[in-house]
């Protein structure tokens, strides 16, 4: 909480805690004053709901110094209509009941590991922490919950690093990736999931009347809203509290029918172990391997677990995270240009990030790239433009020596992890200088637990054959007036669905892409692409993560300016297709394509979670995501995703083959020899399941 902007809060709290320390210590207090206060605390009851997310410990104070001081006043005897405390209180104890518990557990896990009791070990500390995940279950706003995913890492970190020292490398692959997407998968434990063919039906109802509850306590958190019969601010906690406790009730009782295990563990947001790993890679049409990272500050470590193999390999790649977020930074420089507000760059951090990135090989002077207009597509094949940067990380993110462990494989599923997600892994090269995207198909996924929930949504695998694909969305609008011929033209990219394709084009008119058009009609549809700006907010000096969206149309301007929409986002409203609208559909597409500027970049928060639009597609429900990493080309992107979609709608070949025959149709475009830039084939990548 800043002070500056809540003195009177703070004021109020730190007077009140002064009398309470008084009333605790047995001296007396004029009744007077703690009426006095009590009434001014009343009057700031909302502000404390406000400050929530900012500071939680704030609103926690100010709640059990109120309670303790309504105990000792003659004149308040009633909760205030409106607004109440006790399930806060209720809160905070419950959860400091559970850190307790977690804290004991992690003190027997270490004891055990340092014992050589490796499996004990393991199994405390998995105890431990499903109490953390039981502590996050407890809390509906999202930036608190990746609060919680921080802690788990930290707790995680320990034990981590004693397993790579001992060369543990099973062990610590576990670890890594049940720390990845914690806030994500106790969401998704919250989504649709295909329930098995029948179960008792009592407990079953109960589970859905409980879900549904469950369901909008979180959109009523996520909003700071109220739910239908008024519960609001800190109360939602303690009603997602019993909720949680009663569907572990049911879980429980559930599992005990075998044909439900998974099922309830996929509910539980539990992250699946080196066995679930391998079950995740199985397909039997495709030969898949893992390649996980786990980056801390010193160094990144990479974990290979191929088709074959039992075991995993591990690895430290001695690459530093600065290293790489300068990396990540610099890529969105030669793309993007150099941000345009750079000047406007307050954060010291964030400074020396930009300028280190701009001294990686080629250096550039710091004006040297266009400003928020992309590269020249003449420059891009001079040595100015090579992205020397890029080609070094290839020998240390992926080396030679464990890449004898891919001979075979057909599909990379890449778990990636800190600045790496903002990285095209499938644009390194092997030691032989091909692209990983020449030789392999690639997936993206947040954490192997996400995968797993993808896969279990592809009716694809659930049937064994390929999915019939009827119906499609493509939804294209340039309302920043740059390039609106240029994004019509994606309206015909569904042409192989022929009669059963919806198309929205433009800003005005009866098929204008609305933003209330996409969100009624992309529920229906199989295959979904929005062709329009995408705006990170990150870039937007938006501090709401969730605000990045998708720019529509309303149907009655033809346009918008662009400073004034960053200036004042809520007046553009009914034009910015949300990642906090998203969460609110429910999806039956196979896939989502976001062929717009910048779509896959997220704000990688603590604990690995992403914010971002990629995080709310998934959540809505669909298994796959074709995501940008940098704002496109439309010339090469309309190339790319053409070829993309007759592979896959009209020859049928799964996605991951789908891309990579339309990387490969741009990096042998003789008639366009820039397209072999990776600026131009590598941007797109595919989130999810790769079938």
């Amino acid at each position: 909480m800043n002070p500056g902007a809540n003195s009177p809060l703070l004021s109020a709290l730190l007077q009140a805690e002064r009398v309470v320390r008084q009333l605790e210590s047995g001296d007396r207090v004029d009744p007077k004053v703690i009426d006095q206060l009590l009434a001014e605390m009343k009057k700031l009851a909302n502000l404390v709901l406000e400050v929530a997310t900012d500071d939680p410990e704030i609103p926690a104070r100010f709640a059990i110094a109120r309670k303790t001081l309504r105990e000792h006043s003659t004149t308040h005897t009633q909760q205030p209509a409106g607004f109440r405390f006790q399930g806060l209180v209720d809160l905070v104890n419950s959860e400091d009941s559970l850190r307790r518990q977690q804290a004991r557990l992690a003190s027997e896990a270490w004891t055990s590991l340092t014992a050589a009791d490796t499996q004990r070990a393991a199994t405390k500390l998995g105890e431990a922490l499903d109490f953390l995940d039981r502590r996050r279950s407890l809390i509906g706003d999202e930036r608190q919950q990746i609060f919680f995913a921080k802690e788990g890492e930290n707790l995680s970190a320990r034990f981590l690093h004693e397993h790579l020292r001992r060369q543990n490398w099973a062990a610590a692959l576990e670890l890594v990736e049940r720390a990845k997407s914690r806030a994500l998968l106790n969401q998704l434990g919250h989504a649709a999931i295909r329930k098995p063919a029948a179960g008792p039906a009592a407990l079953t109802q109960k589970e859905e009347a409980l879900l549904s509850a469950a369901r909008e306590t979180a959109r009523a958190a996520r909003a700071n809203a109220m739910t239908q019969d008024g519960v609001r601010g800190f109360e939602l906690w303690d009603r997602a509290a019993r909720l949680q406790i009663e569907l572990g009730e049911v879980w429980s009782a559930l599992e005990n029918d075998s044909t439900w295990a998974e099922y309830v563990s996929l509910r539980r947001g539990a992250a699946p172990d080196l066995r679930g790993m391998r079950e995740c890679l199985h397909d039997v049409k495709t030969r898949a391997a893992l390649l996980s990272y786990y980056v801390d500050n010193s160094t990144t470590w990479l974990f290979v677990l191929g088709p074959d193999a039992t075991e995993p390999v591990g690895l430290d790649t001695g690459l530093p995270a600065d290293h790489l977020r300068a990396c990540a930074h610099r890529l969105l420089i030669d793309c993007n240009g150099v941000p345009a507000a750079l000047a406007d760059i307050h954060s010291t951090e964030e400074t020396a990030t930009i300028e280190a990135a701009l001294k990686l090989p080629p250096a550039i002077r710091r004006l040297s790239r266009p400003s928020g207009l992309g590269p020249n597509r003449h420059k891009l094949l001079e040595p100015g433009y090579a992205l020397t940067y890029l080609d070094e990380l290839s020998v240390r993110l992926l080396p030679a020596s464990v890449q004898p462990i891919l001979d075979g494989c057909d599909v990379l599923c890449v778990s990636a992890h800190g600045p790496l997600h903002m990285l095209p892994l499938h644009a390194l090269r092997l030691s032989d200088g091909a692209y990983v995207g020449q030789r392999f198909g690639v997936c993206s996924i947040p954490g192997i637990g996400v995968l797993r929930h993808c896969r279990v949504r592809n009716r694809a695998r659930s049937t064994g054959s390929r999915r019939r694909l009827r119906t499609g969305l493509a939804a294209c609008v340039d309302m920043l007036g740059e390039q609106s011929a240029a994004f019509a033209e994606d309206g015909k990219l569904l042409d192989p669905l022929r009669k059963g394709k919806r198309v929205l084009i433009g800003a005005e008119g009866r098929s204008a892409a609305t933003k209330q058009r996409v969100i009624e009609q992309s529920e229906r549809a199989d295959v979904i692409h929005l062709s329009c700006h995408g705006l990170f907010a990150g870039d937007q000096g938006w501090n709401d993560p969730l605000r990045s969206a998708l720019l529509l149309a309303d149907g009655r301007r033809p346009h918008i300016d662009g400073p004034s929409l960053r200036r004042a986002p809520d007046e553009f409203a009914d034009c910015l297709l949300t990642a906090r609208d998203i969460y609110n559909l429910r999806l039956n597409a196979d896939l989502v394509t976001l062929g717009a500027c910048s779509t896959g970049r997220a704000q990688v928060e603590a604990g690995d979670d992403l914010l971002g639009l990629s995080r709310a597609w998934l959540y809505a429900g669909t298994p796959s995501l074709m995501l940008s990493l940098w704002n496109v080309n439309t010339r090469s992107s309309h190339r790319l995703l053409q070829v993309f979609y007759e592979e896959w709608l009209s020859a049928g070949e799964p996605k991951w083959r789908a891309l990579k025959s339309a990387w490969k149709a741009l990096l042998t475009d003789t008639a366009n020899p820039e397209f072999r830039h990776p600026y131009h084939w590598a941007p797109f990548m595919l989130v999810g399941d790769w079938v």
